[in-house]
């Protein structure tokens, strides 16, 4: 996979400090700076023609130097529960899928890292095309303003985004950061770090930098089975930590940040979703300070996996409650639209 990251290609992508150097080199005061990066940062406004408190000729010189977005909304849906589901078209014609999620008093953005998938988890739409390329700060950054423009649009503003889109976070963690850092700085759209969650299969380097560096984001670990047998069959990257390896870095993640992970685990009829994984997904938890989050499976037309009954979750979710392990049951969101889990998909360009 190609991977591209955030040079200054596109007015986005640039950094508060890349702008300044660029406002003072047209020959502005850098004062300017600052208010391009608000239009940028703080009203998503990325059309330099509409910030128009900038003068002409720093417009102009800003456009030729690093031109404005290309990332254009191509289709939207809205299913019958108010999942939004946006498609944009990238500067280079590639396809990539962002959520809007309505629940109740909260409203989750759902941000993808990358153009499809190289994981390749069986049960996925995001990955049957492979993975293209990474996206760049500037595009995620991008995406993430338009979704919170149209949640406002809605009246249901952005309260958590998750990135648990299309891609690997952590095989593209630089960008990711920049993206997130931006998302979460004061002189940007200032939004708390808390309501921000990370999801990884578990790629050893990125979990290391990621819980190294502090940040006050949330991490969550797609876990899906409790051994590593069963878990081979379902994520088949090898590169991907073990069941072991996610256990001590979340306990190693507790200890470096005084924050608990998530385990997510998505559960597959006739697959993973007995309740001998039930018992033994709870001893794994006995030792593990950490909360799981189980997540039904939504069918995805290519793929041959079906949805555990109800009786099932119920009988899993009783066994890890019998020990006193905190779990959650993922509510089914935008199915009618493939908006849920597991179902955005790289989309063949026309």
């Amino acid at each position: 996979m190609t991977s591209r990251n955030s040079s200054s290609s596109r007015l986005s992508d640039l950094s508060r400090e890349e702008l300044e150097t660029l406002t003072k080199a047209s020959g502005e005061s850098s004062y300017r700076a600052g208010q391009v990066w608000q239009w940028l940062s703080q009203k998503g406004v990325f059309d330099l023609d509409s910030m128009k408190n900038i003068p002409a000729k720093l417009r102009t010189y800003l456009n030729d130097q690093c031109p404005a977005s290309a990332l254009a909304i191509t289709h939207n849906s809205i299913a019958v529960d108010g999942t939004e589901k946006v498609l944009f078209t990238l500067e280079d014609g590639k396809l990539i899928e962002s959520v809007l999620i309505p629940a109740e008093k909260r409203t989750t953005i759902c941000l993808s890292s990358q153009v499809g998938c190289a994981v390749g988890c069986y049960f996925c739409a995001s990955g049957i095309d492979g993975g293209k390329r990474n996206l760049t700060s500037g595009e995620m950054f991008e995406v993430f303003m338009t979704m919170r423009r149209l949640s406002i649009d809605a009246d249901r503003p952005v309260t958590n985004l998750v990135v648990m889109g299309m891609g690997e976070p952590m095989f593209n963690f630089e960008n990711l950061m920049t993206t997130l850092d931006r998302i979460n700085a004061k002189d940007g759209p200032n939004f708390g770090a808390r309501r921000i969650t990370v999801s990884t299969v578990g790629i050893a380097a990125g979990v290391a930098k990621f819980t190294a560096s502090k940040r006050p984001y949330n991490l969550a670990f797609s876990l899906h089975a409790p051994n590593d047998r069963l878990r081979r069959k379902i994520v088949p990257l090898e590169s991907a930590m073990t069941v072991e390896e996610i256990r001590q870095a979340a306990l190693l993640h507790l200890r470096e940040t005084g924050r608990e992970v998530t385990f997510e685990y998505v559960m597959l009829k006739g697959v993973n979703d007995g309740p001998r994984e039930a018992r033994e997904l709870r001893r794994l938890m006995k030792h593990t300070q950490a909360a799981v989050n189980l997540i039904p499976y939504n069918p995805v037309p290519q793929l041959d996996f079906d949805r555990p009954d109800d009786g099932a979750i119920d009988r899993f979710v009783d066994i890890l409650l019998e020990a006193g392990v905190k779990v959650s049951v993922r509510r089914r969101k935008g199915a009618d639209i493939n908006a849920a889990c597991g179902q955005l998909a790289l989309r063949k360009s026309h």
